[in-house]
């Protein structure tokens, strides 16, 4: 059976958006909760300065001796709100006749720098694990 590139493509785009959804609906109620609960949690509205997070510093290696458990959630939020941004500017360029090959590539740019992080993430919970990294940890893996 022979599957047609375009059909692939409106699987993934109409994929990505439920999640896009789920994510934004989860986001909304959890931060609601978590600010109440947890005093490591930021409010929506203040501004986190992403500039000197290790996390979102991508050219090269992870700078591991320079993470820190408090690093990972503000670089996940900045990051799907990237994500979400990013996404958003390809659907409005995208046509009916965009081919999968001109697509792919840029879905998958879109998506890397949090698959970079989150994999940061996971290796640390699996090599590094603390209380603290472990409720960061858990407190994003809903999100991502």
């Amino acid at each position: 059976m022979k599957i047609h590139p375009s059909s692939v493509l409106m699987l993934a785009v109409a994929s990505f958006t439920t999640r896009r959804a789920l994510v934004k609906a989860f986001a909304s109620n959890s931060v609601t909760s978590s600010t109440a609960s947890s005093d490591d949690a930021k409010a929506p509205t203040e501004e986190v300065d992403v500039s000197s997070n290790p996390l979102l510093d991508q050219a090269g290696l992870p700078r591991f001796s320079t993470i820190d458990p408090e690093n990972l959630t503000p670089a996940v939020k900045h990051l799907l709100a990237k994500i979400d941004t990013d996404f958003t500017a390809l659907e409005s360029e995208l046509s009916s006749a965009s081919p999968y090959d001109d697509v792919l590539p840029k879905v998958e740019q879109i998506q890397f720098p949090l698959g970079y992080v989150w994999g940061i993430a996971g290796h640390l919970n699996g090599v590094k694990n603390g209380e603290e990294l472990r409720g960061a940890y858990e407190l994003n893996q809903p999100s991502v």
